[in-house]
């Protein structure tokens, strides 16, 4: 009676990958803070002088649907963006301004901030003026910085795969809602200029990744199943090597 051999089974390990690092992981560019600093210095000049014009010189800044859709004033919805009402509007501002700017210059460059962002923001104004009454008179960078932090989220989101779905998911929530959902209700506070510039934000950030997505992943590390085990063949060569000098002592 013939026996069936059974099959030769093969138990070598799957070469599996791990991701260990992305582009987020290394510093950010060495003159992150000077320009953050700088698109800050501006925005207190601008805001300063603001204070300090005539009126009739001052009112040529702030942004307004009338001056931008019914007499073609385009340039308030960027001068807009540097001035504000008084120093705690300000104060507000630049301490997020600074942090994202920070970040989203120290590893995206010029181009996307102040350049692109400073862009958006203008839209910002002109989408949220469009929808306003008549009357709506807008000033300030809460549109900027809602721009930039929902920009750095979302490319958070999309480059640090080597944490879950989920908890990048959580994660991102969790700061959108404890640092942009509005707590209180001000009458002064254009929650549809935030609005605007977080869904302009994911949508450049999501636009910016896919452009640039062979870049980014350029930036990744990983570590396969076959480094661990080179790395626990050395250290095991390593112990016993120890091992057995310490068990043949000089006489």
């Amino acid at each position: 009676m013939e026996t069936e051999k059974p099959e030769h089974q093969n138990f070598d390990l799957v070469d599996e990958k791990r991701l260990l690092a992305t582009l987020l992981s290394k510093r950010p560019h060495a003159g992150s803070l000077q320009a953050s600093a700088l698109v800050a210095l501006i925005i207190i000049f601008t805001t300063l002088l603001y204070w300090r014009l005539p009126v009739e010189t001052a009112q040529l800044l702030p942004a307004s649907k009338e001056a931008i859709f019914g007499q073609s004033e385009w340039w308030r919805l960027f001068t807009a963006v540097f001035i504000h009402a008084d120093p705690a509007h300000l104060l507000s501002n630049l301490l997020l301004l600074g942090i994202f700017g920070f970040f989203v210059f120290g590893y995206f460059g010029f181009t996307v901030f102040p350049l692109s962002v400073v862009f958006a923001s203008g839209l910002v104004n002109g989408l949220t003026l469009a929808y306003h009454e008549t009357g709506t008179i807008l000033l300030g960078a809460s549109g900027m910085v809602y721009v930039l932090g929902a920009f750095w989220l979302t490319l958070y989101f999309f480059i640090q795969r080597q944490y879950r779905f989920r908890n990048r998911l959580i994660r991102v929530t969790g700061i959108s809602l404890m640092l942009f959902a509005p707590t209180t209700f001000v009458p002064t506070t254009s929650y549809a200029a935030h609005g605007w510039g977080f869904v302009l934000g994911v949508f450049i950030g999501i636009i910016y990744f896919l452009w640039n997505k062979e870049k980014i992943r350029e930036h990744e590390v990983y570590e396969t199943s076959q480094d661990l085990r080179n790395m626990m063949t050395t250290h095991l060569q390593t112990a016993s090597a120890d091992g057995l000098e310490g068990s043949n002592p000089e006489r």
